[in-house]
């Protein structure tokens, strides 16, 4: 950063980023909370919500995605917190969200073994 006469650091003009996908939502998942981005409400205030971890939660999440006529999520997280809701996500549409029988049943022996 470059320096004034006086050795102090002249601040630079904030840019705003171009937005590339209006209609898109970003979200922080982690193991207690979920911060959700969606796109900017009116007068470009920032639309941000957090929502907990448990099944009504990820439930609400996907309604807030909906109602903010979002369409594709960017998710980031360090562990496996991204799964309960990519599969709610998932089959939250009107299409059928088939699943292979095998899975469950490896889920189920893994739960009783």
């Amino acid at each position: 950063m470059a320096r004034d006469d006086k050795g102090k650091k002249q601040k630079r003009p904030v840019r705003s980023l171009k937005t590339i996908q209006p209609d898109a939502a970003g979200i922080d998942l982690g193991a207690r909370e979920h911060w959700a981005a969606g796109p900017p409400l009116q007068d470009n205030i920032p639309n941000v919500e957090r929502f907990g971890t448990t099944t009504p939660e990820l439930l609400r999440l996907a309604d807030w995605l909906k109602d903010q006529g979002v369409k594709p999520v960017a998710m980031e997280s360090t562990g496996v917190y991204w799964i309960p809701l990519f599969e709610i996500l998932e089959c939250s549409s009107s299409q059928p969200c088939p699943r292979p029988k095998d899975r469950y049943d490896r889920l189920s022996m893994a739960s009783t073994a």
